[in-house]
């Protein structure tokens, strides 16, 4: 996320975007990709207002993620750990069933307790259904 969102946790992000509702931005790449469809699940599951900015392409975002244009992303971590070293992006956290050994100080969320999965679990639901 963009250092100025003033949000140490996931727990802090909800409560500030509970106090904000469409106050805050979400980059996707837009209908269909993981971005979105975290972006949407985050939004549902906590009963919050984000507002997502569309891009057109996967990382599009970046460049408006580091200025200050739109707020937060759900990005592959390798995409930003240079950006996250430098400072000019902020980790919040890391969608897996652990920290990054790379970025041990980035929690994995807790955040909600029943509902951690990667998007390897979304491949094997298509694969089990069928779905092309």
């Amino acid at each position: 996320m963009n250092p100025s969102v003033q949000a140490g946790s996931v727990r802090e992000f909800i409560a500030l975007a509970k106090g904000k509702p469409d106050g805050l931005t979400y980059a996707s790449a837009g209908t269909g990709s993981i971005a979105r469809l975290v972006g949407e699940w985050v939004k549902s599951e906590a009963k919050i207002q984000v507002l997502e900015v569309p891009y057109k392409g996967v990382n599009a975002e970046l460049p408006d993620l580091v200025g200050g244009q739109v707020l937060t992303a759900y990005i592959v971590p390798q995409v930003v750990l240079a950006n996250v070293r430098s400072g000019k992006l902020r980790p919040l956290a890391v969608a897996a069933q652990s920290r990054l050994a790379r970025r041990s100080k980035t929690p994995a969320p807790t955040w909600p307790p029943t509902r951690r999965r990667s998007s390897r679990h979304l491949s094997r639901a298509r694969a089990r259904s069928g779905a092309k």
